[in-house]
């Protein structure tokens, strides 16, 4: 075990000495620079809108442009003066004036952070630094890439600054400070490095493919480093990526050539609550190993993603929640690293006084010394402590960011998020009056769980994180020998027993035609009015059940299906062709279907009961409609159908469920689970049955009360006028819920950050093969944005991977069925007769229904690409001049489902969501993945009748609404209202 800590007077001792620095040096900045720091820690509103302004700023090149967004974030004139650094003239002058002074001071800002616009232009500053005892490591920015033309271009930049910077250092006059410790020499050269931008398919659902061409890519990246002798070091990412990055660092440094190479090493991230563990894994590899590598520990610059991410997934949140917990570990694997020398060559990153007084301290303890161990800081921040650890005969590195300031805008903003967090020691530091012995104190961890209070009412089912191993075995096990237990046999099941089908068909598995995935039975006329009659039967006494003992059932079922996920993931993937995540996304909107109704259910009656008075006492009730046909689709087959039924079902209606002819068999696993829940038999009816026959005779009949259908439009407008059509002896209008498809556009404005705009949009056409009624089949790009969307648009589609969904590393599938492969190949027809064919992706060699991501351009406005749905993975880019005409543009269909809008101008975003009216409107994201509770879903004009799916108002459509109104009053006396 490590000796315990060094004492808390020594710790002071050192924390003086580094705060003998001049005060104000704690940060090289100065000037206008300074004074919009001291503004943000001063004001968080101000904070967050000078963190998005200078974002975005870099891609405003147009003054009027500039000035729209300059005023749209401050539009207090106070604030504004901050940004521009002087007071503001009057309003002639502003884009002249303003605009490029503006733009002068940001440039000053970002070089305060980032070194040099290239490795060539940092190293002669670096040289510099080098004679005052200060090393570097040098950091390429712009790592986010999204094709292989950007990874290449990576790789081969990482190549060339080794490279340059093995051919500089040797030639440097020798540091004052050490370099070499007990285990030997420390390279001069060293550069860190991303694995995210080596490689654009980098994903944790494929992670053995990620990890086999990242060892590739960085295999490379040694052998340079090696042949340069240029230490290369490894950053850790997000927390996602965590798992692959340490797989590829392991195996690599472990193969023949690079085992014994000492100039290696990997970061440690504090803030994470199993870097105990992470510390545990990389000693145990050193030792193995045997030749020491470098672990950088650092307290971690991603904070705020993970908690946001970790939340948004209903994951546990992977890093502390409060920063005196990241303090107090990061000391404890300070000693740790201390304790594993030589095994490990410790280099401790901090700027935090107290965090740099106690590894000096504990140096001691441990009996190291200087050169044993390794600061390191990040360029602009702690100046003063920097030199004054160069003074004490410490070895600094100095960590230099290098590119394009345009690129290294995400860079920049982590830094200024990390200079003025509240928490911030740099913020504490600068606070007038701050009591520097207090700061010396030692950090306290709260009780996290008590700072995260358990969460209150209807939480999301968390989809698989598929960077564990434990859900790719899970998936992995859930696929292994299922096809071997294919074709599933499906019948007609009415009243709990199975009816001799009149008719049969099959249905083949979309990305292997030559496997049967489901033998149906097909139910008839005779067997549909068996079950209507079963059902108008069992209503009076499932009504009568109570919302209560119904909810409770749905709560079983959704019990149930996480105990089947193996069963139903398998089936999602074979006979309906998901990927994994796409799979496991519909198991779990099933699950939160049935919860989320159950809930509301239970709170409904409370929710909307009408006002009384004294004396008079009114009453809602809800009441079921009646007989529900639920009519689904084969794209959601789980998700869609079990929303309908448990909508119905909840509200007392006995239901009729048609499923989708192209996936019984997963229609057929959720009756399974809902009778097996509590379901009667006479109330849930399975029909699987031919639409155009049974079905439509179901939509017809007298005894249906509520019509729940998902579809095309074709047959959804079929079903509305049928449902119109009063029957002989029916004595009620059918309610009808119906969603019928979109067209559906994401707008690019001319400022919009294209590193997530283009995946976006990429991810949302082509998801699932564009089989989603959500799914984006336009990009209109406006103004200067197009020409660069366009390039990188182009690299992306051409390297996406289309192949069997069993496999986790490919993007794209085969689309459902013959028939929709041959719709979809006839409207790639007419966009080349009707536009310019930009890209399409590259076909496997095999059987299956496969269909080309494709991509047009310059389509005439008029051609069945711009106007019809085409449900499937076919894009068209539009340019616009303005958002007006974007969004003017965007409406012109008969639909009005999902859009969005990539912008960082606030004014045009608020002014986009009054005018773009879409059922759904995403913002800075992509446009499909609505999730129950947090984006009730559907949308108006031919989307359908505007009814929102998982939201508080749906279960509203499947019942009838009864108001009860008593006179409370007798002889002049009654209860008072409370």
């Amino acid at each position: 075990m490590p000796p315990s800590a060094p004492s808390q007077k020594i710790i002071e001792d050192y924390g003086q000495k580094l705060f003998s620095a001049p005060r104000e040096a704690s940060l090289s900045v100065t000037g206008w620079t300074r004074t919009l720091l001291d503004q943000m820690m001063a004001d968080d509103a101000f904070r967050l809108a000078a963190l998005r302004f200078v974002d975005v700023a870099p891609r405003l090149r147009d003054d009027g442009d500039f000035m729209a967004h300059l005023s749209a974030y401050f539009k207090d004139t106070s604030f504004l003066k901050h940004v521009v650094g002087t007071p503001i003239p009057g309003s002639g002058f502003l884009g002249k004036v303003i605009a490029p002074l503006a733009r002068r001071n940001i440039r000053a800002m970002a070089h305060s952070f980032i070194l040099g616009e290239t490795p060539q232009k940092a190293l002669k500053k670096l040289e510099k630094l080098h004679t005052q005892g200060v090393f570097f490591s040098l950091d390429l920015l712009g790592e986010a890439v999204i094709s292989k033309t950007e990874a290449d271009g990576f790789l081969k930049a990482y190549l060339e600054a080794i490279e340059n910077v093995g051919k500089a250092v040797p030639a440097w006059t020798a540091n004052k400070q050490p370099e070499k410790d007990a285990v030997g020499s420390i390279a001069r050269g060293n550069v860190s490095v991303k694995l995210s931008a080596l490689y654009e398919h980098v994903h944790p659902v494929s992670h053995d493919e990620s990890v086999r061409h990242l060892v590739q890519k960085f295999r490379q990246i040694l052998a340079a480093a090696k042949a340069h002798n240029v230490h290369i070091h490894l950053d850790m990412e997000h927390m996602h990526l965590l798992p692959i990055t340490l797989d590829v660092f392991e195996q690599v440094a472990m193969e023949v050539e690079y085992r014994d190479y000492p100039h290696l090493g990997v970061v440690l991230q504090a803030y994470l609550k199993e870097s105990e563990a992470i510390f545990d894994r990389l000693l145990a590899f050193a030792k193995k190993r045997k030749t020491p590598f470098a672990i950088r520990l650092v307290k971690g610059a991603n904070w705020d993603f993970e908690q946001a991410h970790a939340d948004m997934m209903d994951w546990p949140v992977p890093v502390f929640s409060n920063k005196g917990a990241t303090d107090v570990q990061f000391e404890a694997l300070t000693r740790r690293l201390f304790f594993a020398f030589p095994h490990i060559r410790p280099c401790i990153a901090s700027h935090n006084v107290r965090s740099l007084a106690h590894a000096l301290a504990a140096m001691g303890t441990y009996k190291l010394r200087p050169g044993d161990v390794e600061f390191q800081m990040l360029t602009g921040m702690g100046e003063s402590f920097r030199s004054a650890l160069v003074d004490m005969g410490h070895r600094v590195r100095l960590y230099a960011p290098v590119g394009d300031y345009i690129v290294g805008m995400s860079y920049l903003v982590r830094r200024l998020l990390e200079n003025t967090a509240n928490q911030s020691f740099l913020r504490q530091y600068g606070r007038e009056g701050e009591d520097e012995k207090q700061l010396l104190q030692p950090p306290v961890a709260p009780d996290e769980k008590a700072e995260r209070p358990a969460s209150q009412g209807f939480r999301n089912r968390p989809l698989m994180d598929f960077s564990q191993a434990t859900a790719r075995n899970k998936a992995t096990n859930a696929l292994a020998g299922f096809d071997l237990r294919l074709p599933v046999k499906v019948v007609p099941v009415v009243d709990g027993a199975e009816v001799l089908p009149k008719g049969e068909a099959e249905h083949v598995c979309p990305w292997q035609t030559d496997l049967v995935t489901t033998r149906v039975g097909l139910a008839d006329e005779k067997t549909m009015e068996r079950a209507v009659s079963s059902a108008k039967e069992a209503l009076p006494r499932w009504a009568d059940l109570g919302a209560k003992k119904r909810a409770a059932i749905l709560h079983k079922a959704a019990d149930l299906c996480e105990k089947r996920w193996n069963d139903l993931f398998a089936l999602q993937v074979y006979e309906s062709g998901k990927d994994w995540e796409s799979a496991d996304a519909d198991i779990a909107e099933g699950i939160d279907f049935l919860r989320y109704y159950a809930d509301e259910m239970i709170a409904l009656e409370g929710r909307f009961q009408p006002a009384s008075r004294w004396g008079e006492a009114n009453e809602s009730r809800y009441e079921p409609r009646g007989v529900t046909a639920v009519i689904a689709p084969w794209n959601f087959p789980f998700a869609i159908s079990v929303g309908m039924t448990a909508a119905a079902l909840v509200a007392g209606n006995p239901v009729v469920y048609k499923p989708a002819e192209a996936t019984t068999a997963i229609g057929d696993f959720m009756c399974q689970v809902l009778w097996d829940a509590g379901v009667p038999v006479e109330v849930l009816h399975f029909l699987p049955a031919p639409g155009s026959s049974v079905g439509a005779k179901l939509v017809a009949h007298k005894d249906i009360s509520a019509i729940a259908f998902t579809g095309s439009r074709e047959v959804g407008c079929h079903i509305y006028a049928a449902a119109a059509q009063v029957a002989e002896g029916q004595t009620h209008l059918k309610k009808c819920i119906i969603e019928m498809g979109g067209k559906n556009t994401l707008i690019i404005d001319s400022d919009a950050d294209l590193d997530e705009a283009v995946p976006a949009v990429v991810h949302s056409a082509f998801g699932f093969q564009g089989q989603k009624c959500s799914a984006c089949s336009r990009a209109i790009v406006v103004g200067t944005a197009y020409d660069d969307f366009i390039v990188r648009l182009k690299d992306m589609v051409e390297g996406l991977r289309v192949g069997v969904a069993t496999d986790p590393a490919m993007d794209v599938n085969a689309v459902i069925d013959a028939a929709a492969k041959a719709k979809i190949r006839g409207y790639i027809k007419k966009g080349k007769d009707d536009g310019s064919l930009l890209v399409q992706a590259r076909l496997p060699e095999q059987s299956g229904h496969f269909v080309p991501p494709t991509v047009f351009v310059d389509v005439a406005a008029d051609s069945a690409l711009i106007t019809e749905e085409v449900f499937g993975p076919v894009l068209v880019v539009e340019r616009a001049k303005t958002v007006d005409e974007a969004v003017q543009r965007a409406q012109a269909v008969d639909y009005a489902l999902t859009g969005g809008l990539f912008s960082r101008n606030p004014d045009v975003v608020e002014k986009v969501k009054k005018v773009y009216k879409v059922g759904n409107l995403y913002i800075n994201r992509g446009i499909t993945g609505a999730l129950v509770g947090r984006q009730p879903f559907g949308g108006g004009k031919m989307s359908g009748t505007g009814t929102k799916a998982g939201g508080a108002d749906y279960l509203l459509h499947f019942l009838e609404p009864r108001v009860m109104t008593e006179n409370t009053m007798r002889r002049g006396f009654a209860p008072e209202i409370v």
